[in-house]
């Protein structure tokens, strides 16, 4: 989220690269707000990093490693320039406040994402030991 208030906005990867639009629920659609500690420096910087990213083109060879590596359990990342997808921009974004993956944020997916901040430990997913990524 980039702006708050009665209208907030996100930076997001789109089909035609990064843009920055409000939040509008989408019908049957389930969402989880995610809170990460940070200073306000931190945050100026994670902002600022959205704000980099908009017109950015998106990752779509991304998502030919994205299906190698869900088959093969490897990590391939592909890509070029600046070009990324959504849990890419969300990795990268996190790093400017001292977030550290347990992979190269371009072989972070959806679910990565959501392991890192616990969603679905309440289903029984919780993270193995060995792997604890750092809280966010």
């Amino acid at each position: 989220m980039i702006e708050g208030g009665p209208h907030p906005k996100i930076s997001q990867e789109e089909s035609g690269g990064d843009e920055i639009s409000e939040i509008a629920p989408n019908p049957g659609t389930e969402y989880a707000a995610v809170h990460f500690e940070m200073s306000p420096e931190q945050r100026r910087a994670v902002v600022e990093f959205a704000r980099w990213a908009v017109g950015c083109g998106y990752g779509f060879a991304s998502i030919a490693a994205d299906l190698f590596n869900c088959l093969t359990a490897q990590e391939l990342s592909l890509g070029w320039g600046s070009r990324m997808v959504c849990s890419t921009q969300a990795c990268r974004a996190a790093e400017r406040c001292s977030f550290i993956p347990d992979r190269e944020p371009e072989c972070v997916m959806p679910a990565h994402l959501a392991w890192y901040a616990g969603i679905g430990a309440e289903l029984g997913n919780e993270r193995p030991p060995a792997a604890e990524p750092p809280a966010v």
